[in-house]
């Protein structure tokens, strides 16, 4: 009995590290992400440890399992946190604060949506309606930008020896 709860208890602790949002840390792995997938790049500007209402965000809408299962699916994620405590290192902060300048971000939270060449497609931040209105709002954005371009086709091998 004792094992049997273990491991159930063990299956549980791996199935919510599963659904977390599978966050990118650099703007540019992210951006290649995008190209390689062809999803466009969910940028999150938070404060993490100190701003209400990222906490907020966090907390109502971006932690559901809806909501989570449907960034994964549709979007490369990128954090660019400014906490207080904890900070990551310079370099980060520095790069985090470029990009923040770049897309006009003034406020925390903010969500910039971008196609995998960093292009401006839309932003938002915290909304009432929960997952549902976010999600309805991100579509939005997605519909109105161009298809991610394909790549041209290899021309053919034409190998052997002449």
């Amino acid at each position: 009995m004792k094992k049997m709860l273990v491991c159930l208890l063990t299956v549980l602790t791996v199935g919510l590290f599963a659904q977390g949002l599978h966050w990118q840390r650099d703007f540019d792995e992210a951006l290649r992400l995008s190209k390689r997938t062809g999803k466009p790049v969910f940028a999150f500007f938070t404060g993490s440890d100190w701003c209400g209402w990222c906490i907020r965000l966090d907390r109502e809408i971006l932690s559901k399992r809806e909501m989570v299962k449907y960034l994964n699916d549709n979007f490369i994620l990128y954090k660019a946190d400014f906490p207080r405590r904890n900070q990551p290192p310079k370099h980060i902060m520095a790069k985090n604060r470029v990009l923040a300048a770049k897309y006009g971000v003034r406020g925390y939270p903010t969500i910039i949506i971008t196609n995998d060449h960093g292009k401006f497609l839309g932003k938002t931040g915290y909304m009432k309606g929960g997952p549902r209105a976010m999600m309805r709002t991100l579509d939005e954005y997605v519909r109105k930008a161009p298809p991610p371009r394909k790549p041209a086709p290899r021309p053919p091998h034409r190998g052997g020896h002449r």
